[in-house]
């Protein structure tokens, strides 16, 4: 236990060199949008803002794998890497809560406080305030936790995978993947199958259960790659 703490604590100044300039970028978002609501003399409801903060927060699980773990599977830099005194599992649960927890917890808090900090402007287009669902905590907030982190643990694989332009390809091996698979699944059913049309009456967990084994795949596949990463 102490050894994960040591490790986590080194990270946390690492993660912060790293991405804190990020963080700050991302969190200012919300005031540029606020300024082009001055320029354009408009109005950007709530609604729509907390839709922006998804897609920050969306951004940054695909970029900060790269930007703060971008050297763990190069030959020279990864080598220190393998070296730290702790185990496979350490290493990954540390990347994991700075990758999959930390960044958007912290994108969304800085986006928050910066929306609230504009809507309380005597001027601009930000009428309402964002309202956080404290007791409405639905299935749907929970499918949007789900897709977050198959999205951070997609990147945090594809980290591991490639050796440049890390983020970029994996992102044009998702789209790949995905249009192989639409493409398959049309020629099997002979339709094109949206999530819209999928239902699952009889099992409704069964979304959960497939995006948390989705999500679980890749996070199985990183803590495989830093565990036989050869160098």
């Amino acid at each position: 236990m102490d050894r994960f703490v040591d490790i986590l604590k080194k990270e946390w100044s690492e993660y912060f060199r790293a991405y804190g300039i990020s963080l700050i970028v991302w969190a200012c978002i919300p005031v540029a949008i606020w300024i082009t609501t001055l320029v354009f003399d408009t109005e950007v409801e709530a609604g729509t803002r907390a839709l922006f903060i998804f897609i920050i927060m969306l951004l940054a699980l695909m970029n900060v794998p790269s930007k703060v773990y971008g050297n763990v599977n190069l030959q020279r830099d990864g080598v220190a890497y393998s070296m730290l005194p702790a185990t496979v599992g350490e290493k990954f649960f540390s990347m994991m809560i700075y990758c999959s927890i930390v960044t958007p917890v912290l994108c969304f808090a800085g986006c928050i406080i910066m929306d609230y900090l504009m809507f309380l402007m005597p001027f601009g287009g930000f009428n309402d305030v964002i309202i956080l669902p404290v007791l409405g905590f639905g299935k749907e907030y929970l499918l949007m936790i789900l897709f977050l982190l198959i999205v951070s643990a997609v990147f945090m694989f594809g980290n591991m995978v490639f050796k440049k332009r890390k983020a970029g390809k994996t992102v044009a091996w998702v789209f790949l993947v995905v249009f192989v698979l639409t493409i398959l699944i049309r020629l099997v059913f002979g339709i094109w199958l949206s999530i819209d049309e999928i239902t699952f009456e009889k099992f409704p967990i069964a979304p959960y259960l497939i995006l948390a084994a989705i999500a679980f795949g890749f996070y199985f596949g990183t803590y495989r790659k830093i565990k036989t990463q050869k160098y």
